[in-house]
């Protein structure tokens, strides 16, 4: 997403580096390492979604009650290939 972003502004991205995930720093952790939360950090990040709606809830419905989903590029572009060889 950042590199779509720059490009759309006219940067040209050459290295990206991680520095955080939400509250947490990666400074000191290696590339491909891991490391155990603390009970601090996953309190901070459950306080962070404390009150946040779940994907299911924040969905659209319609008049039957029906979910309203958004068509994607990918399925549009897959829609346009299928209707290729149609002759309506």
């Amino acid at each position: 997403q950042i590199r779509r972003m720059c490009e759309a502004l006219g940067y040209e991205v050459f290295k990206l580096r991680r520095v955080r995930i939400m509250n947490i720093s990666l400074d000191g952790i290696p590339n491909g390492k891991w490391r155990y939360l603390t009970d601090d950090e996953v309190a901070e990040i459950l306080a962070m979604c404390d009150g946040s709606v779940g994907t299911e809830e924040a969905s659209k419905t319609d008049s039957r009650g029906r979910n309203i989903r958004k068509a994607t590029d990918a399925k549009l572009f897959d829609s346009r290939e299928e209707n290729q060889g149609s002759t309506a």
